[in-house]
Order: structure tokens, then C-alpha cells, then sequence
């Protein structure tokens, strides 16, 4: 059985018996893995030069499931790793301030359309986009920057783990169509990885911005 398949079975495994256990995670640890899939598989099909070359690859789309799934766990494990490490329970407050979490969508709406304009610079605008996310939030929520710089740190390192094995074995250059400075870190572009690290700063505190979640004494 190849080494993606077994890694794949056992990433599955684990996401099931951490489901099982986080109780007081459930909800935060399904929705964040299927969100953080969404944008994944997004990021991936806007390059459509990468995928036409790739598609003829005789087990593409096995791989492809694949990492999308190991992408589900990825997104699930960092969006609860910080509060599950520290042991951080959460509580709406009495009177929920949701109004402005609306601002939330204005830099992800902002950069696809600066997507459409310049496809080229498609990963930059994305880290712009994500970035400008990431201020917005920690400045309506200043509680949560620990939160966000350890989950920024915790993703970025798996997913830079992952896309480096990952794409080591499909043929076709992912990052040819981007303009990039050229310089790599774990054999990916650098501009990749601060993707990756913005992306996770953004994940850990989301659900406790968007649901109005303060940490409880337990």
C-alpha cells in the first residue's frame, strides 16, 4: 500500500477518535475542516493551467482526494489545537455582539475581484486578502492574537509539510502561471508559506470571532 494511502487511512482514523473525544469541539472541528477544504480546493482549481497539466497524471485524482482530505484534517486539528492544548473552553456572553462581524467579508469579496483584474498576482492578492482578514479580526478581537500566532505557526507548518510532500510527485509546475520572487522555503515559494501562516493566524480564533465565543473558567 503506497506511503499517501496509509497516511491518508490513518489521518481519517485520527479525525474520527479526536472527534469522538472533543466534545465541547464538535461543531468548531467539523466546520472548520470543511471550510478550510473549500478554500484549499479553490486556491487549487483557479489555477487552471496547473490543473489541465496535472489532470493527465494517471493518478491525479486519487492524489487529489487525498490531499484534500488530509487538508480537512489539517484545517479541523488547527482550528481546535490551541484551545485543546492549553485546555481553553469557550462561552457566548449574555448579550451577543455579532454586528460587526459583517466587516469579516469585505477582504475576501476584495480579493476575488482583484482575482478576476490580475489572475497572475492571484497568490498575492490572496495574502493580501488574508492578511487584511487577519487584522480585521485581531482588532475586534485583541484577545485572541496568542491564539492566532500559535495557529498561525501550528498550520503553517503542517500544511508547508504537507504541499512539500505533496507536490513532489506530480508532475506539471503549480507555481509557473504565479509571479513570484523565486525564493522557496521547504522547497515551496516562499509567498506559499506566508499563505499558509496568514491562513492559520486567520483559522485558530475565527469560529470564537464569528460566534461571539470568551474563554470560561473550567
Amino acid at each position: 500500500m503506497p506511503t499517501l494511502t496509509i497516511i491518508t487511512i490513518l489521518a481519517v482514523i485520527a479525525w474520527f477518535v479526536i472527534f469522538f473525544f472533543a466534545r465541547d469541539f464538535r461543531k468548531q472541528f467539523f466546520w472548520m475542516g470543511f471550510l478550510a477544504t473549500t478554500l484549499i480546493a479553490g486556491v487549487l482549481a483557479m489555477n487552471t493551467a496547473w490543473l489541465n497539466t496535472a489532470a493527465g497524471y494517471e493518478y491525479f485524482w486519487a492524489w487529489l482526494a487525498q490531499l484534500l482530505v488530509l487538508v480537512f484534517f489539517t484545517g479541523s486539528l488547527g482550528a481546535i489545537a490551541y484551545e485543546a492544548i492549553f485546555h481553553i473552553h469557550w462561552k457566548r456572553p449574555v448579550h451577543n455582539h455579532h454586528h460587526h462581524v459583517g466587516i469579516l467579508v469585505i477582504p475576501p469579496l476584495l480579493a476575488l475581484i482583484g482575482f478576476f483584474i490580475m489572475p497572475f498576482a492571484s497568490l498575492h492578492i490572496f495574502i493580501a486578502g488574508i492578511a487584511l482578514e487577519v487584522v480585521l479580526l485581531l482588532i475586534m478581537r485583541s484577545d485572541l492574537i496568542v491564539d492566532g500566532l500559535f495557529s498561525g505557526l501550528f498550520m503553517g507548518l503542517l500544511l508547508t509539510l504537507l504541499f512539500t510532500f505533496f507536490f513532489g510527485g506530480v508532475p506539471g509546475t503549480f507555481f509557473e502561471s504565479w509571479q513570484l520572487t523565486g525564493l522557496t522555503l521547504g522547497g515551496l515559494p516562499i509567498e506559499l508559506v506566508m499563505f499558509f501562516f496568514f491562513f492559520g493566524v486567520l483559522w485558530g480564533p475565527w469560529y470564537e470571532v464569528v460566534k461571539d465565543y470568551h474563554p470560561r473558567k473550567v
